[in-house]
């Protein structure tokens, strides 16, 4: 998997691209009021 951060003005966190493609489409997980980008998650 390739990670990418990203972070622009109040948007921060983490492009990840598989090594293959599994399927098509995105998914978004998004971090609460405590200001995590939910990084285990995402992966």
């Amino acid at each position: 998997m390739t990670v990418e951060t990203i972070e622009e003005g109040y948007v921060n966190g983490f492009h990840l691209v598989p090594d293959g493609n599994l399927a098509e489409g995105a998914i978004f997980t998004f971090g609460g009021a405590e200001g995590s980008p939910n990084y285990e998650l995402a992966v």
